[in-house]
């Protein structure tokens, strides 16, 4: 499987030297006062700096949840498989999403990443396969391993021009995405950036960036010598340029 080397990395970062018995056992749970829940929202406190590791992992009834400005931190797996959660608005205070935090949340639709996020983790949101509505603040500059990847319904994703570091394959075999942007500032991507999005039939690259480059919507290093990644879902024929 593509993604298996990054969770076993995870799963060895949070589970190392450790009996697994279940998630509960390494939950780092909320204080009952710190939130409140009803009809299907989550509410957390004002004053509340980071949602623990798996603090609501695999909660069902969670429909949607409220986080406050101060919030700083999302750990490790925090609305894991929160099966039921349909959209999350991540606030500006936001500095850090943590692997897997939002992972296997079949059922959000809508995410919108705070301005103040600058890394997005392994997984983060990965099988999330009822994302439509992705908004990437302007801060972002890490976009971990296989963040997106199986977000099959993702049809479009605005890149932000802070964006610096792609890891691997974070937007693995979303399906429906039609097109990818790699803005100026990336310096660091690999070629499996759109690994199995059989529907994206091209690459730009923004004409200032200094290290990768496209024609005709294939992507190259910026020297034009090197081909890294012709999109799965073009047809016809193309032309490799001289050198």
């Amino acid at each position: 499987m593509k993604r298996f080397i990054a969770i076993i990395l995870s799963m060895i970062l949070v589970f190392t030297m450790v009996p697994v018995v279940s998630l509960s056992a390494f939950a780092d749970y909320l204080p009952d006062e710190d939130f409140t829940f009803e009809d299907g929202v989550l509410t957390i406190r004002d004053g509340v700096t980071e949602i623990p590791q798996y603090a609501f992992c695999m909660d069902d009834e969670i429909v949607s949840v409220v986080i406050p400005n101060t919030v700083e931190i999302i750990r490790v797996g925090a609305f894991s498989d929160c099966v039921s959660l349909t959209s999350v608005n991540i606030p500006d205070s936001v500095k850090v999403i943590e692997l897997n935090a939002f992972e296997g949340c079949t059922s959000l639709e809508s995410v919108v990443v705070g301005n103040g996020v600058e890394s997005i983790g392994t997984c983060a949101f990965a099988d999330d396969s009822a994302l439509v509505n992705l908004t990437l603040g302007s801060s972002l500059k890490t976009i971990g391993d296989y963040a997106f990847s199986s977000c099959s319904s993702l049809v479009s994703v605005t890149i932000p021009e802070s964006v610096e570091t792609f890891g691997y394959g974070p937007f693995d075999d979303c399906t429906s995405l039609s097109s990818f942007y790699v803005p100026k500032n990336v310096t660091n991507m690999r070629s499996d950036v759109v690994d199995g999005c059989t529907n994206v039939t091209a690459i730009t690259v923004d004409k200032d960036n200094q290290s990768y480059t496209s024609i005709d919507g294939v992507l190259y290093t910026k020297d034009a010598k090197t081909l890294m990644r012709v999109p799965e879902g073009r047809t016809g024929s193309f032309t490799i340029p001289n050198g």
